[in-house]
């Protein structure tokens, strides 16, 4: 509007400005040229306003989010998050939050901005000829369509291209995460072909989608030249026949430009719309499946001590879906409508229906649709296998004692990890209960109940990138940490084995310190030792140390287990041989307990005889 003011004032030198006459065209000129400026300055300032608002937002929004994201897997059973296909979908969520907050914002601005923009262009129409009017609304039809039809084309490829996306950055992490493990396994040259081949089905995918949008916006292009130059031609007759001003054949040209920027613009939004779809059902999905830990009767814990952990009778199967999960995954598919199979629907009369048929049954030879349901295969297995869950462990009965270490013996998939699991309490029994010095386990709040452990799993737990001392202190509070001296670390070191070792408790473990997998289980030891939790774990803790080595943790557990209960599960049955107690595993059941010595002497033939005979005798 002040371009097509100040094109009228030098053109008709005109002294008057919205009614308020003054002395010269100059000083109408003059006020329009300072009020331009003044908006326009007080525009930038706003700008900026919103950016800075904006930033900070987007910082506090993302560290809001994350923090709820991360404790709210706390409330989820290990049985959830010990799948591998599991881990992969949260992982894409915990990473993706930062984007999807952002996109919300930038959609919701987006919006604003779209809305503010129409309505000042509308304060433009009253001035507009009817034959430039009609011009704009055959271009605006023209828009609406062939944007519709390349939002179509877009979301034909958009799931396909998310998935194989993941695919390929998922096999590129691993190349480079476990390059050393690839190489000396001689794995490179298949894995880099694999890699090779989704890569290139990537490229392919990304290029077709690609090609559709460069191909739209070229006949886009051309329509829209097209009613450019009619635009202009007619808008610079009637120019010549004195219908119109020169001003308002300026403004016409400004604003058929600003009306393709804004129909581009809300073709954008709708996009950005589709793309967040999938990611927020995703998220939505998993934010609607139940914790299976059972926190309907929390209580305070207050024990200092630790005197005994009973099972009784316990029965364990990794736990199902609920009812109200399924139905809400069956109605979450039928809204994206991906896994629904073909339904007979009438043919559509109008103009748009039929466009929307056409590009369905186009999509359905382009795209391989086994690969485009395949995100939706992979939770919906997570229900198959759920309900296809048998016992794992079954009729449980045996009490732990402090001052006890105790060895858990039994084939591979008898439960004995599952048992420690239920320890923990980082999953529920299906039957039965647990018992804490004659408190339910289920009354106990689970991250409380965890800082009561002192765990060493099957695989290393050591963050790269800390140190040795903040990989020592993981799992203390402040107030622990701070009674613990370097003296005090050095001598643990020291008893562990790792004197010579480490000499530097500020060594980045992975930078400055390189650990074998031997001396990693031992700085982990060391972390027990120090930790001097009531109860201590340890899974195949001594599975990558020699004889020597293992001897020697076998009597600092001798020392730890004055003030706790050390369980230890190995298949060494020399280190076996060295525990106070044996229970024997098999297929979920307790079939022997008792000292080694007795049960080797046992005339009944018993689990440990048959592994002791294998690898010690033989």
């Amino acid at each position: 509007m002040f371009l097509k003011l100040q094109v009228d004032t030098l053109t008709n030198n005109s002294t008057d400005i919205f009614n308020i006459k003054l002395a010269s065209s100059w000083e109408v000129f003059s006020l329009i040229l300072i009020t331009y400026f003044i908006l326009n300055f007080l525009d930038k300032i706003f700008i900026y306003i919103k950016d800075t608002l904006t930033a900070k937002l987007n910082q506090q929004t993302e560290s809001f989010l994350e923090d709820k994201f991360t404790y709210f897997l706390t409330k989820f059973d290990t049985a959830f998050l010990s799948s591998e296909n599991n881990l992969r979908l949260i992982r894409n969520l915990h990473f993706g939050i930062s984007d999807i907050e952002k996109k919300f914002l930038q959609i919701f601005q987006n919006s604003v901005e779209i809305i503010f923009s129409f309505l000042a262009l509308i304060i433009v129409l009253p001035i507009i000829h009817p034959y430039l009017l009609i011009i704009i609304l055959v271009s605006v039809v023209f828009e609406l369509i062939l944007d519709y039809l390349k939002n179509q084309q877009w979301r034909q490829f958009e799931l396909l291209e998310t998935r194989q996306r993941e695919q390929r950055n998922e096999i590129k992490w691993k190349l480079i995460w476990y390059f050393s493990d690839i190489l000396n396994n001689n794995w490179l040259s298949q894995i880099i072909k694999i890699y090779t081949t989704k890569r290139e089905t990537y490229f392919e995918t990304t290029f077709k989608q690609g090609q559709g949008d460069r191909l739209f916006n070229l006949i886009q292009n051309a329509i829209s030249l097209v009613t450019y130059c009619s635009a202009i031609a007619v808008g610079g007759y009637l120019v010549l026949r004195g219908e119109i001003v020169l001003g308002t054949f300026v403004v016409f040209g400004f604003y058929i430009d600003r009306l393709k920027y804004q129909f581009t613009s809300v073709g954008d939004l709708f996009r950005s719309v589709f793309d967040l779809r999938f990611e927020l059902f995703r998220f939505d999905f998993l934010l609607k499946i139940k914790p299976k830990l059972d926190y309907s009767n929390i209580q305070k814990f207050t024990d200092k001590s630790i005197l005994k952990l009973k099972f009784d009778n316990v029965d364990f199967k990794y736990p199902q879906f609920f009812q109200e999960e399924l139905d809400y995954f069956q109605k979450m598919q039928e809204r994206i409508g991906i896994l629904q199979e073909e339904k007979t629907k009438p043919v559509p009369t109008t103009f748009f229906g039929k466009i929307k048929s056409r590009i369905s049954n186009q999509s359905v030879s382009l795209l391989n649709k086994k690969a485009l349901k395949k995100e939706m295969m992979e939770l919906e297995e997570m229900f198959t296998k759920a309900s296809e869950n048998k016992l794992v462990l079954k009729g449980l009965a045996y009490t732990f004692e402090r001052g006890k270490i105790y060895g858990i013996v039994g084939y591979n998939g008898a439960g004995k990890t599952t048992l420690t699991k239920l320890l923990k309490r980082s999953i529920d029994p299906t039957t039965g209960g647990i018992f804490i010095n004659d408190k339910n386990l289920k009354t106990i709040d689970p991250l409380i109940w965890k800082s009561f452990f002192a765990s060493l799993e099957q695989q290393s737990i050591l963050w790269e990138s800390l140190t040795v001392k903040e990989n020592l202190f993981l799992g203390l509070s402040e107030k622990e940490a701070s009674k613990i001296t370097d003296k005090k670390i050095f001598e643990t070191l020291e008893k562990v084995g790792l004197k010579e070792s480490v000499k530097d408790l500020q060594a980045i473990i992975g930078e400055g310190l390189e650990l074998s997998g031997g001396q990693s289980q031992l700085l982990e030891i060391a972390r027990i030792y120090l930790h001097q939790r009531p109860v201590v774990i340890m899974d195949e803790g001594t599975n990558q140390l020699d004889a020597e080595k293992e001897a020697g943790i076998m009597e600092l557990l001798q020392e730890i287990k004055k003030n706790s209960i050390v369980i230890f599960i190995t298949h060494r049955m020399t280190t076996s041989s060295k525990c106070d107690e044996l229970l024997i595993l098999e297929d979920g059941r307790i079939t022997h307990t008792g000292k080694p010595k007795e049960l080797l002497k046992n005339k009944k033939t018993n689990l440990f005889q048959k592994f002791w005979n294998l690898q010690v005798k033989s």
